[in-house]
This record gives structure tokens, C-alpha cells and sequence, in this order.
């Protein structure tokens, strides 16, 4: 299971950058990932940086769009996610799915329910 902030630095996580609609990704640190909200019109662009993205999506027709590898992750609310990550096993999915959480007991109920991994919910308040 990845975590995505929560203990950090414990599991030397890469840095996680905000880009909303991807104008700065080239000047995001090396070994970053950047977290952007899903926009059908940037499909192309997800191809061209498909290992470092984790794109925020709201519902199943995104995710699809997004799952034969077009991005490595994809992240949503915790409820959406056990939707998405039933529909990843079903349809072998290369993109993995990351529910957004706040606390522990939410990373527990994931790992409960086989997700593959959280990422804290403190990176969409920007």
C-alpha cells in the first residue's frame, strides 16, 4: 500500500507538487510527483508524463479514461475509491487507486478493503 503523507519521511515518499492544470510541471523537482486535477482535454499530456502524475478524479468514466497506464495513480474521496478500486482489479488496471484521507482510522478501513493506497487530503487545500 503507498501512503502519500503520513510518515514521510519514514518511507522516504517522493515530494508531492500541486499543479492543477499542469502549466509548472516542468519546473517541479526531480524525482517529484505532481498532483493535478483530471481535465480530458490534458489526455495527451498525462501520456507525456504518465510515471510521475497522480490525477484527482470524480467518477468512474474518469478513471477509465485514465487506467491502461495513461497515469500511474489516481486519487479520489474514500467512498469513489472502493468503487474504483473494484473496477481496477476487474479490468486489470495498470493505474493505481489512492483514496484521499485524513486521519488513521481511514488508512485502516483501506487497508481493510484492499486499496492500493491513501494519499492525506491536506494536499488539496491549496
Amino acid at each position: 500500500m503507498q501512503l502519500f503523507g503520513f510518515y514521510d519521511q519514514l518511507l522516504q515518499n517522493p515530494c508531492l507538487v500541486y499543479d492543477k492544470n499542469l502549466s509548472n510541471i516542468n519546473q517541479s523537482p526531480n524525482n517529484s510527483l505532481v498532483l493535478t486535477e483530471f481535465d480530458k482535454t490534458q489526455l495527451k499530456a498525462y501520456f507525456s508524463y504518465n510515471e510521475i502524475l497522480i490525477v484527482k478524479v470524480s467518477n468512474e468514466l474518469e478513471f477509465m479514461l485514465l487506467h491502461k497506464g495513461l497515469v500511474k495513480f489516481a486519487c479520489c474521496e474514500l467512498n469513489l475509491a472502493l468503487k474504483l478500486q473494484q473496477i481496477a482489479d476487474n479490468y486489470m488496471s495498470d493505474t493505481k487507486v489512492l483514496a484521499i484521507v485524513q486521519d488513521e482510522q481511514e488508512i485502516i478501513k483501506c487497508i481493510q478493503h484492499s486499496l492500493d493506497g491513501v494519499i492525506h487530503n491536506k494536499y488539496f487545500d491549496v
